[in-house]
């Protein structure tokens, strides 16, 4: 009987031992996936203006320019979802069907035919204070606003989807997100991982703050610096109290949201391999 337990419990180490290292090996490699954007000394300070849209606006234009004046700031953009951690702030992933060139007068925006993308609200220069790379096209720009032509960028995924092998600049998109009117595409960006390293890009169209009123009042501010983005902080949040005392922040990294998007996979890795190394003591013990 000893005998058998002792096999036992060899066999059970093996297969803990082989399972923990898949598990670590599959970690790693997580770890080391391509984001399609830079995370490391990004500042990320999601403010609220509990104003009209206008005033609201006016708040970030007004705000990113000093942010940008700071010491140690590269550059600083603002964001509705950043990447890593695509959800708007009450909660709800920011996502919906869209059509191409020409959109019926019943559209059925909950037909499984039609393709997906997850929408987003940049403010210029958001691509890149993130790393985001422009592929064609251009930027927004200030001279985006709600008088003028509305327009997007699309990534890649979803030029990949859309518009195979053709040019998406001239085109047409129509989205469901506070309006039906039409956007020309202008600009071609990098394809992000939306919801961190375990999943794949998904197809994504970005349109200017400056001509959305959805979520228009509530922005996460990304600025990269040259050393640590936490001691910005203080000094962030002193820029943003000037402009508007009434305005709830919220201060994090690009990091930290990744790291948070790996913490399951990163805690059963540390739970097997603690079982593994218990295994190992009992199967040592038996012997």
């Amino acid at each position: 009987m000893r005998g058998v337990l002792v096999v036992a419990e060899i066999t059970l180490a093996v297969a803990l031992l082989a399972g923990s290292g898949m598990l670590i090996k599959s970690f790693i490699a997580l770890s080391n996936v391509a984001l399609g954007f830079r995370p490391e000394n990004v500042l990320v300070m999601r403010a609220t203006v509990p104003a009209p849209l206008p005033v609201a606006t006016q708040f970030f234009k007004d705000v990113l320019p000093q942010i940008v004046a700071l010491p140690d700031v590269l550059a600083a953009g603002a964001v509705m979802a950043p990447p890593g951690h695509f959800f708007t702030p009450g909660g709800q992933e920011s996502s919906g069907r869209y059509f191409i060139d020409y959109m019926p007068e019943k559209p059925d925006f909950a037909s499984p035919n039609l393709p997906e993308a997850a929408m987003n609200i940049v403010s210029p220069s958001a691509f890149a204070t993130l790393g985001i790379p422009l592929k064609r096209g251009r930027d927004f720009n200030d001279g985006d606003t709600r008088d003028r032509p509305s327009v997007a960028v699309a990534n890649e995924a979803l030029v990949r989807l859309s518009f195979p092998g053709e040019s998406p600049l001239g085109r047409t998109i129509f989205c469901p997100f506070d309006s039906l009117k039409g956007m020309t595409i202008i600009g071609v960006v990098g394809s992000v991982r939306q919801y961190g390293p375990a999943s794949e890009p998904l197809p994504e169209c970005y349109m200017p703050y400056t001509q959305h009123a959805f979520n228009g009042a509530t922005l996460s501010i990304v600025a990269r610096t040259r050393g640590n983005p936490s001691a910005l902080a203080d000094s962030a949040r002193r820029v943003a109290r000037e402009r508007s005392p009434d305005v709830p922040m919220e201060f994090t990294t690009t990091e930290t949201m990744i790291s948070d998007n790996v913490a399951t996979p990163r805690f059963r890795t540390l739970l097997f391999g603690l079982f593994a190394g218990l295994a190992v003591c009992l199967v040592m013990a038996g012997v």
